[in-house]
């Protein structure tokens, strides 16, 4: 949870690709992902989030992003909104063929 807290502050996420991390967070986009028990990795990502404004700005963005439009509950709603009325689009110009009866 800790990740998509820090996606859905626009936040730069630094973390190891476990669990879900290498499905939350698109590398060198919305963050940076550092191999398991690598020290040395974690302490240059890190280092390269805090020196380098540009990395950071655009981490910032992509994190946000990633955020809104994957795991926002509201982003999540409309999708699912446009999905019904796709499917009931749809049936209704099945269900409008000549010949068939309607229900």
């Amino acid at each position: 949870m800790a990740v998509l807290e820090g996606l859905s502050h626009g936040l730069p996420v630094v973390a190891t690709p476990v669990g879900a991390h290498s499905e939350v967070i698109e590398p060198d986009v919305s963050g940076i992902l550092v191999p398991p028990g690598d020290v040395d990795a974690l302490a240059d990502a890190m280092r390269r989030v805090i020196e380098d404004k540009g990395l950071r700005d655009r981490l910032r963005s992509g994190a946000r992003r990633r955020f809104l439009e994957h795991f926002d509950v509201r982003g999540y709603a409309e999708r699912l909104g446009q999905l019904h009325a796709n499917l009931l689009s749809d049936r209704r110009v099945v269900a409008a063929v000549p010949g068939e009866q309607t229900s």
